[in-house]
């Protein structure tokens, strides 16, 4: 887990609590409107090997902190996958993978949009950081875990 000076890096220590709320519910209402949608997960990994799929995880500013307060451990990615995946491939931060990971599927249900999905979270988000005065960015999945297991700055502070 991330601590406050580690949400202070990030840009949230000021609200914390307040953030991890906006971004449960957000996570919350997003997974209902995606199971309408009646899209599913084959877990079939391919999307959490970034090469194999050709490509790369982005997640806004707000996401990453939300999953450093609530990870066990960061880890820094050691090849072009997803560190948090088990050794049977399974993943293992379900409940607190960012948005790109939730609106994604190889084989989405006739009429879901993942576009729509993905631009309609971000819209709350970076309404929520607006009514704050915070920034808002998006900044890429592995080199941002790698940067904060170093303890370097990461985004566009």
């Amino acid at each position: 887990m991330l601590s406050p000076a580690g949400l202070d890096q990030l840009g949230f220590a000021s609200i914390g609590d307040e953030m991890i709320d906006f971004v449960t519910g957000l996570y919350r209402e997003l997974d209902a409107r995606i199971a309408d949608a009646d899209s599913r997960c084959a877990n079939c990994q391919l999307c959490c090997n970034f090469a194999r799929a050709r490509h790369r995880l982005f997640v806004t500013n707000i996401e990453l902190a939300y999953f450093a307060a609530h990870v066990d451990r960061l880890r820094s990615p050691a090849a072009a996958t997803c560190p948090y995946l088990d050794q049977a491939q399974a993943c293992t931060v379900r409940p607190i993978r960012p948005i790109a990971c939730r609106t994604y599927f190889c084989q989405p249900a006739e009429g879901y949009d993942p576009a729509q999905a993905t631009e309609q979270a971000l819209s709350e988000i970076k309404g929520f950081l607006n009514d704050r005065g915070l920034p808002y960015y998006y900044v890429e999945w592995l080199e941002s875990l790698r940067r904060l297991t170093a303890g370097l700055t990461v985004g566009a502070r």
